[in-house]
């Protein structure tokens, strides 16, 4: 498992765990409701006489566990702030990422097959070997279709660490193309070299 496919299953346990917290909170609030209102309830209309100890006792009692679902109810609201705080922090840096990621710029890279099962990953190949592409959510990628053998003549993306951003306008995959603008297919089982002196050959 890749960095930004642990960024994203965190932000998906993330807002599960905060989902959890609320539905706690919540539930809690409203057991101690019912709780202290049967409580109340039953010290009001019970027809013993008590005696003033026993008065001071039941007292002291309902305020003790009033105290404690008091702290609970902190606690789990610093809980539920703290995890919407990651939340929020994580989504902000996933959309805004560091403005002096390094920018990288690759001439001549084919696909060679797709990782994952939406087309974000890819097993990549340039003059000294293949590599693996990671890119970034920030833009759609499957929305090009590229295709196993396909050329890129142009990669240039910001180098976010955990993926490739390109969704920059200076930013991008720059595909050959034949004369009637279609990518030009290759054997990915040729190597890269012959791959572009047959592109050369059907561009002329």
């Amino acid at each position: 498992m890749y960095l930004h496919d642990l960024v994203n299953f965190a932000l998906a346990s993330q807002v599960l765990a905060l989902a959890g917290l609320l539905s706690v909170f919540i539930s809690t609030l409203m057991l101690w409701k019912r709780v202290r209102t049967r409580m109340r309830n039953y010290y009001s209309q019970s027809g013993q006489t008590a005696s003033a100890f026993g008065e001071k006792r039941d007292s002291n009692r309902i305020h003790t566990i009033d105290r404690i679902a008091r702290h609970w109810a902190i606690i789990l609201v610093a809980m539920t702030g703290l995890s919407f705080m990651g939340n929020a922090w994580l989504i902000w840096r996933e959309f805004h990422p560091d403005p002096q990621a390094p920018t990288v710029e690759y001439s001549d890279v084919r696909f060679l097959s797709q990782i994952d099962s939406v087309g974000y990953s890819w097993w990549m190949e340039k003059s000294d070997g293949p590599f693996r592409a990671d890119f970034c959510h920030d833009y759609d990628l499957p929305a090009l279709n590229a295709q196993p053998g396909e050329v890129l003549r142009r990669l240039r993306y910001k180098d976010l660490g955990s993926c490739w951003s390109i969704k920059d306008s200076d930013l991008g995959l720059w595909f050959y193309r034949d004369s009637e603008h279609w990518t030009v297919p290759t054997d990915v089982h040729t190597d890269l070299q012959t791959a572009l002196r047959g592109i050369a050959d059907v561009k002329r």
